[in-house]
């Protein structure tokens, strides 16, 4: 994985304000992202293009395995949220 946790973070925050109308700006970092309303097809729907944009595979069951916009790049980071399989 070649993007910054600062790239990911930005990333993921431009994401989830686009799904759910807000200005990234308004998306707080440390806020359980059940909290934003994301039903489970727009979630996986995140993860699948995170995993695109990254070139890696992001676990499905990322947004709920990781509860904070923190938690989640700090775990893909680390390589936690991610599966063994490459992305296609």
């Amino acid at each position: 994985m070649t993007k910054t946790r600062s790239e990911v973070m930005e990333w993921l925050v431009n994401r989830i304000a686009v799904d759910i109308g807000l200005p990234a700006a308004k998306i707080p970092l440390d806020v359980n992202l059940s909290r934003y309303g994301l039903d489970s097809v727009r979630a996986i729907e995140i993860t699948s293009d995170m995993s695109d944009w990254l070139g890696v595979e992001v676990s499905a069951t990322a947004m709920w395995d990781f509860h904070t916009v923190t938690e989640l790049v700090d775990a893909v980071m680390s390589g936690k949220a991610l599966t063994s399989s490459p992305a296609v």
